[in-house]
């Protein structure tokens, strides 16, 4: 419960609404606040640039 409300509160917010001391205590090696960051963008960047199809309808 706790990651989907930060998850919902982070993306209406946005990231700058982190405390500086929060991610100052992140001690992980692989997924630091940088790295994340970076992901994020890539991966925003990548589904920018899908087009999408319509949808098939059904046909009776």
């Amino acid at each position: 419960m706790g990651a989907m409300t930060g998850t919902i509160s982070g993306a209406y917010l946005g990231s700058s609404r982190i405390p500086q001391r929060w991610l100052d205590s992140v001690r992980e090696e692989k997924h630091t606040p940088g790295h994340v960051k970076e992901l994020a963008s890539f991966l925003f960047e990548k589904g920018s640039q899908l087009r999408f199809r319509k949808p098939a309808t059904i046909k009776d």
